[in-house]
């Protein structure tokens, strides 16, 4: 995974190594609230070879379906009618990605995690333009936070357990900030 992000640029995947820290870490459950092509095979790859169990979740059928071939015993996924629906059902998840759509749930999921021990890693946070999901005022609930802000989206990790300060620095080709 190390070797990946050295390789990659651009906002589209600015989330990429804040992920990674958080899944280097904690130990457990992965959530990811939103399938697509940047997340869902490496993150499916990662915890297949960590033996670390990925529920993934979309809320688009389409979306969902694209990637059941990847599935296997570690990786299972789900197509939600409703986002509340399972919020506390993974309540104490080691890690939780949040690039869900529509991309104003994303607001209601940091509420539902605000008590979590773990670690979430937003996708989108750019305080304006089109990831403007309005979250950016939530994240005074969170006693450590931590960025990467790209010309294009921003991403950020948020915990009230886990002193994401540390992470500040380079990783790749991002700063976090």
């Amino acid at each position: 995974m190390k070797k990946f992000i050295n390789n990659i640029s651009g906002g589209d995947l600015c989330y990429y190594p804040l992920l990674l820290k958080a899944l280097q870490e904690t130990k457990g459950m992965v959530l990811e609230f939103g399938m697509g092509y940047g997340s869902t095979p490496l993150l499916s790859k990662y915890c297949k070879k960590n033996k670390r169990q990925l529920l993934s979740f979309d809320y688009n059928e389409e979306w969902r379906g694209k990637f059941d071939n990847i599935l296997n015993k570690y990786h299972q996924s789900f197509l939600v009618k409703d986002w509340k629906d399972i919020y506390m059902t993974y309540a104490d998840a080691p890690v939780i990605l949040i690039d869900q759509s529509p991309g104003e749930e994303r607001k209601h999921t940091i509420i539902a995690y605000e008590h979590t021990k773990g670690i979430l890693v937003i996708h989108d946070t750019e305080p304006n333009g089109a990831g403007d999901y309005r979250v950016r005022p939530l994240f005074n609930r969170f006693k450590y936070k931590v960025e990467v802000q790209t010309e294009g989206a921003w991403a950020t990790a948020l915990s009230n357990e886990h002193d994401l300060i540390k992470w500040k620095g380079k990783i790749g080709n991002y700063d976090i900030v």
